[in-house]
């Protein structure tokens, strides 16, 4: 739960900074080049799926990137993965049935 809070305050104080200073200097000009592009992209951003935007940061930050862990902060704390974990598994119930 803290590493979603920490995430949030990050991510508000970056919400807060960007759009005050853009949406001050909007103000200040206003039906200039500079406000259509702003209002064009605010458009574009709001209208696009928040679930695909989270898969492309993923994908940049994670794999193409490797500075985030694609899985998250923590591990799981299994240090196998897919067809090994599943074959551990299935040695462990084997064992197990075959006593009974």
């Amino acid at each position: 739960m803290w590493n979603s809070f920490l995430l949030a305050s990050v991510a508000l104080v970056f919400y807060w900074g960007i759009g005050l200073t853009v949406g001050i200097v909007s103000a200040m000009k206003p039906n200039s080049l500079f406000d259509h592009l702003v209002s064009i992209a605010v458009f574009a951003a709001m209208s696009f799926p928040t679930f695909f935007l989270c898969l492309l940061l993923i994908k940049w930050f994670a794999v193409d990137l490797h500075w985030l862990p694609p899985g998250g902060m923590t591990n799981t704390g299994s240090d196998d993965r897919g067809w090994a974990y599943i074959c551990r598994w299935r040695r462990i119930w084997r064992c197990r049935c075959w006593r009974w």
